[in-house]
């Protein structure tokens, strides 16, 4: 540790410091990282450049095509723009600080506790039997002035937005570009990593003003020809149709075989290429409509599964409650297969099969199917996220910046392919997590690897080859890097080990993921007492402004 310390400047010490304390990572300077043999004559050539680089799917700041610009400018004409503008930015706050519902048992069950703990308190337990009804009902009504006033302070109070068309006017404001943006990038990356997937179909849950079928239709072009749009409000329908229409004499649709309904289609066999729910899952009332929606998404899924959701620490948590649940149905419905066909007829066990989900991969941004390592740590309000740059609206550039950058959490499931087919080391690629931070001399690199953990990567210009060094500068927050470790010998697994408890800092080694692992931490080390408090508070100044999680807000 002392090494490290002479190495570092203060600061990226202290970095250091919160880094280990959030994820329970430390920095193993000992282990020893290689490019990928396939990429380095790409890096070392000089007239490559940097967005050219392998694992780089960036696409700058995002910008809306001139004429879906035109389009929504229409059909926003008839609203007043002064007011639109006002409203619209009250609506993206109250989006950015929604969470999802408290569980109704969670919420009894609280509320048991506190009525419990007043009449402990007043002593109202023993007067209570020699009350009368008058008295006790008065009594009941007593107890529940004083729970409920608690309860609100301890639980979101969540509540569905009812879309006018007015409402979908100011959704378009506040999240058109933002959601364009974010769904542009994840489609990049599916078309550049499976440049042979030519989607036909495709299905939007929850489509909102019709925000994806823009974004994909702008990478995969015409090999589109259906995309169907489930919404259940009516009047956000509506403006979607007025946008796609473009309905202006001698102009043709922006888009053309769109089909919108207000409930998911009923054929149980019918898949799409692509299925999407973008910003939607927070709008579901709890955890059984979230969980069955996911379910029938993916059964209608036939290639790619695609969600997303917002950066926050709300978006995060239903994002992989959809990843946990999806990965469980798959381990579940291997496990019923085995049991069940073994004395059944073809028939049956084909009748059986049907109903079993098919099995699937993380695509993005994961390069692992195990649990995330940032939900290793208990009510961590640090949640893996990714930025996104846009430009706002034309007419919103005077009140924002002319470039705007937000944050949004994100899954990706593939259907299994052809075994083999997609099995280049590059699917093992890790993935930053975080911004990487240049000092002087040096780059400071953190990464989500293929072993289901996170771990740190600290390039110098002396000890690092040349490529190495300055792909670890050029790298952004989200790239997949070509960097793979190189293997200890048993003999250096155990001296680094020694190392650990010699300088008495815990020891994180683990068999299946070498010295930064987060699976086999003592509970010691994974608890974070009053972490969204005291704690964040003592973070806070190590952090980017960008990067701080704004508390939620109760909607109005």
């Amino acid at each position: 540790m002392r090494a490290i310390r002479l190495s570092l400047c203060p600061n990226d010490v202290h970095v250091l410091r919160v880094f280990r304390r959030h994820y329970g990572v430390r920095a193993d300077r000992t282990l020893k990282w290689d490019l990928e043999e396939s990429v380095e004559p790409i890096v070392r050539n000089e007239a490559i450049k940097t967005k050219d680089l392998p694992g780089n799917d960036r696409l700058g700041a995002n910008e809306l095509p001139v004429n879906l610009t035109i389009a929504i400018n229409r059909a926003l004409l008839k609203f007043d723009p002064i007011a639109l503008r006002k409203d619209s930015a009250e609506l993206r706050r109250l989006l950015t600080n929604r969470r999802a519902p408290a569980k109704d048992g969670v919420i009894r069950t609280r509320a048991k506790t506190l009525e419990r703990q007043i009449m402990e308190r007043d002593d109202i337990k023993m007067k209570r039997a020699k009350m009368s009804p008058e008295e006790q009902m008065a009594l009941q009504k007593d107890l529940a002035e004083k729970v409920l006033p608690q309860l609100r302070s301890e639980f979101y109070h969540w509540q569905p937005i009812y879309y006018t068309p007015y409402l979908a006017a100011q959704y378009i404001v506040c999240r058109f570009p933002e959601e364009y943006g974010v769904l542009s990038k994840i489609f990049t990356e599916l078309a550049s990593r499976r440049p042979d997937f030519h989607p036909q179909s495709l299905l939007d849950f929850g489509s909102g003003v019709g925000t994806v079928p823009f974004a994909a239709n702008g990478v995969f072009g015409k090999s589109l020809n259906e995309y169907v749009c489930v919404d259940s409000s009516a009047d956000m329908i509506e403006m979607s149709k007025t946008i796609i229409d473009n309905d202006t004499k001698g102009e043709e649709p922006l888009l053309r075989e769109v089909f919108h309904r207000q409930f998911l289609p009923g054929l149980r066999d019918r898949q799409y290429d692509i299925v999407t729910s973008a910003y939607s899952l927070l709008d579901l009332p709890n955890v059984r409509e979230r969980l069955k929606t996911v379910r029938s998404l993916w059964q209608k899924t036939k290639r790619f599964l695609v969600l997303v959701e917002l950066g926050s620490v709300a978006g995060y948590d239903l994002i992989m409650e959809a990843r946990n649940h999806i990965l469980q149905l798959d381990r579940a419905g291997k496990r019923s297969s085995r049991r069940v066909v073994d004395n059944l007829e073809q028939e049956e066990i084909s009748q059986i099969y049907q109903n079993i989900p098919e099995p699937g991969e993380v695509f993005s941004p994961c390069p692992h199917k195990v649990v995330c390592p940032r939900q290793v740590k208990a009510n961590s309000s640090v949640v893996c996220h990714f930025p996104i740059s846009f430009r706002p609206l034309p007419f919103m550039s005077f009140r924002y910046a002319s470039t705007m950058t937000s944050r949004y959490s994100y899954v990706v499931f593939e259907k299994s392919a052809a075994e083999g087919q997609y099995e280049e080391p590059s699917e093992q690629w890790p993935r930053l997590v975080e911004s990487v931070r240049k000092r002087h001399h040096h780059a400071i690199c953190r990464m989500c690897c293929s072993d289901g953990t996170l771990k740190e990567l600290i390039t110098t210009r002396d000890k690092h080859t040349g490529p190495l060094y300055n792909l670890s500068r050029q790298a952004k927050w989200g790239d997949r890097i070509p960097f793979v470790p190189e293997k200890r010998s048993p003999e250096e697994q155990k001296a680094y080990d020694e190392s650990l408890v010699r300088s008495k800092q815990p020891s994180l080694t683990s068999e299946r993921a070498g010295v930064n692992s987060l699976e086999n931490l003592p509970e010691e080390d994974l608890d974070t007492t009053n972490h969204r408090g005291s704690q964040e508070e003592e973070d806070e100044d190590c952090l980017d402004e960008d990067d701080r999680t704004s508390k939620p807000s109760r909607d109005l």
